[in-house]
């Protein structure tokens, strides 16, 4: 089992892919919520915050494309200054930069993050109320 733990423990893709995880179940998690209670809640909620479903869309779009490009930018520029630095001073630098834990946690971050805001617009649609 300590062979098993330290073997996941190494694994670049464990801490990423738990942030992907949580980010999926959040986004599923608040999608019911807002799905079953966002009708009893709304006389509390003052009515700046409830939008319309486009400009939702809109928002949720604009967000998505930011982080993806955010982390694209992030990482190749910290994987570029780290070759170029290793080049001339230490061959474990870059070694140390992807060993590194917080590493893993930004990169799931960014990712997760990603995840949450593409599903919850996938998750937004109107409902129509059919009243008689």
């Amino acid at each position: 089992m300590k062979k098993f733990t330290l073997w996941i423990k190494e694994k670049l893709w464990v801490t990423p892919a738990a942030y992907s995880i949580l980010a999926v179940a959040l986004s599923i998690i608040f999608f019911y919520i807002d799905l079953h209670w966002i009708d009893a809640m709304s006389e509390y909620i003052p009515s700046i915050l409830l939008t319309n479903v486009d400009l939702a869309k809109t928002i949720m779009g604009s967000l998505s494309g930011a982080l993806l490009t955010m982390t694209t930018f992030t990482f190749s520029t910290i994987l570029v200054v780290l070759t170029m630095y290793s080049s001339q001073f230490s061959p474990r630098t870059l070694k140390n930069f992807v060993h590194d834990r917080l590493t893993w946690r930004v990169l799931g971050i960014f990712l997760g993050g990603f995840i949450y805001n593409t599903l919850s617009l996938l998750f937004m649609r109107r409902i129509f109320t059919v009243t008689m």
